[in-house]
């Protein structure tokens, strides 16, 4: 496992490294191979038993330095356990060591291999408090161990946000064998079979981005293939679910009914495999699984459309609040005209200020065609967008789903 020196402030200083190289798309250190990020601002170099990606910036929201490392390294015939060897991993960041973790992670990749992770989140240094973050993660096939570390200090949100895409994409390409591990994990045959679009709705307590927690309640879209796949939109254009799952597997899942019983697996952070158990029973032209009642999805019954749809998104809390509009006018001739509205309120509590920024996009003009679930906008600037467009009842168009999203028409 890799072990780097890293100072309390912001890793000033690192022992073990040698002289930067440039960056590959593909990276091979002690058996470990992955995608090495193409961002030029994360700097590579090697450390003992792997590679070290750093980048460091200055904090917009104070001022003060700070900055993201990840390293990727391997053990080779490492025979331990995966959830043992996480602990160790996040301890030689030299940060947090021996800190309880905020979340705790453990199951298997795609390709059966037994996999962990987990996060300490907190704060270090003697004058100034500087928030740190750490994250570890082990993989364990055959021919060993893999280990991967992201360590995160004084940064912002959005920052993070960037650097913890990077570092899912590093680890999400990690393998030590010949070949990466399968997009999904094997679909097994039931005693029945599912096929075609349905929609379900999910209501949840979810944590707001602006603190405190909301209920929300969205319909969302399942797209059933007999063979056991699921996708949560339908196949665009020339697509198929095959190679919709193929591309873009943390929209997939597969599905295996057995009677009354119907086990799910889909991809969580990291490519870990969740895998869930649950009850089935049709009823009518729909079924339940667990505790959600999927209804068959429909086609817009028309080639064109005449009128308006909004789709509202907001979330308030005690540090702010978050505003999303976006409206397309669709005409009888194949026209439309898309428009959209952003806004961001934030609440500073500790110097009594409250900050709101807004912005409009740009209107989008153009023709639009719809073929089956497929609304395809072509603007006027010659780029086409592949969009879905769903509705529960094609005599009624109160509501239709773009994209998942639900668009409620606008009266005249």
């Amino acid at each position: 496992m890799i072990r780097t020196a890293l100072f309390l402030t912001f890793c000033a200083a690192i022992a073990v490294l040698s002289a930067p190289f440039a960056h590959a798309a593909q990276q091979s250190v002690q058996g470990v191979n992955f995608e090495s990020p193409d961002d030029p601002a994360w700097v590579a170099a090697r450390v003992t038993n792997g590679l070290l990606y750093q980048w460091s910036f200055t904090n917009p929201e104070n001022g003060r330095r700070a900055g993201a490392i990840i390293t990727i390294g391997g053990t080779p015939g490492y025979r331990g356990d995966a959830v043992a060897a996480v602990p160790e991993i996040m301890d030689s960041a030299g940060l947090l060591a021996g800190a309880r973790p905020t979340q705790e992670h453990a199951g298997a990749t795609t390709a059966g291999d037994p996999m962990a992770w987990a996060m300490r989140a907190g704060s270090t240094g003697d004058t100034v408090n500087v928030e740190v973050v750490v994250t570890g993660v082990a993989v364990r096939p055959a021919e060993g161990l893999a280990s991967a570390l992201l360590i995160l200090v004084n940064v912002d949100s959005a920052s993070r946000d960037a650097a913890e895409r990077a570092f899912d994409g590093m680890v999400g390409s990690i393998h030590m064998g010949v070949s990466p591990p399968p997009p999904l994990p094997p679909v097994q045959a039931g005693s029945e079979s599912l096929s075609g679009l349905y929609i379900y709705t999910d209501t949840n307590f979810v944590m707001s981005p602006m603190g405190g927690s909301t209920m929300t309640t969205a319909w969302k879209l399942r797209d059933f293939d007999p063979g056991g796949l699921y996708a949560s939109r339908p196949p665009l254009g020339e697509e198929t679910l095959a190679s919709l799952c193929g591309a873009m597997p943390d929209l997939c899942g597969t599905y295996r009914i057995d009677g009354a019983t119907v086990t799910t697996t889909e991809l969580a952070r990291f490519g870990l495999v969740e895998t869930r158990t649950g009850t089935f029973e049709r009823k009518g032209d729909g079924f339940t699984l667990g505790r959600y009642p999927y209804y068959p999805a429909k086609a817009i019954a028309t080639a064109t459309l005449n009128g308006s749809w909004r789709f509202n998104y907001y979330s308030g809390g005690p540090r702010g609040s978050v505003m999303v509009i976006r409206q397309i006018d669709f005409t009888a001739d194949g026209r439309y005209v898309k428009t959209g509205f952003n806004g961001v309120t934030n609440n500073d509590a500790i110097n009594g200020t409250t900050t709101t920024t807004a912005g409009t996009d740009p209107e989008q003009t153009g023709r639009y065609e719809i073929d089956g679930f497929t609304l395809k906008l072509m603007n006027d600037a010659g780029k086409t967008e592949l969009m879905s467009l769903v509705v529960t009842d094609p005599a009624d168009l109160s509501f239709v789903f773009i994209d998942g999203d639900s668009y409620a028409q606008v009266e005249k």
